[in-house]
């Protein structure tokens, strides 16, 4: 948190070069030191970066999605589904 408020963040496109840019733009949205500068609602992230997904040519639907966690969360989703 120290690093955006001072606004002190790493360059996320040189962290993750495979990253579309314009999913990085919008995830840079919600990391910008001032507040009036950040998203309003969590929605108003969701939405730009499901736009910036499907710009960048990526399914971003909850399947591609559960699909992905699932396995990174592994004996967690196996104990709730039982």
């Amino acid at each position: 948190m120290q690093a955006i408020v001072k606004g002190e963040l790493k360059d996320l496109h040189k962290l993750r070069r495979e990253v579309p840019a314009g999913i990085i733009a919008a995830v840079e949205g919600a990391l910008r030191p001032k507040r009036e500068d950040r998203y309003a609602t969590a929605a108003e992230m969701r939405l730009a970066i499901l736009d910036a997904g499907r710009q960048a040519g990526l399914r971003c639907d909850i399947d591609v999605v559960g699909a992905f966690v699932k396995p990174l969360i592994g004996a967690q989703h196996t104990e709730r589904e039982a």
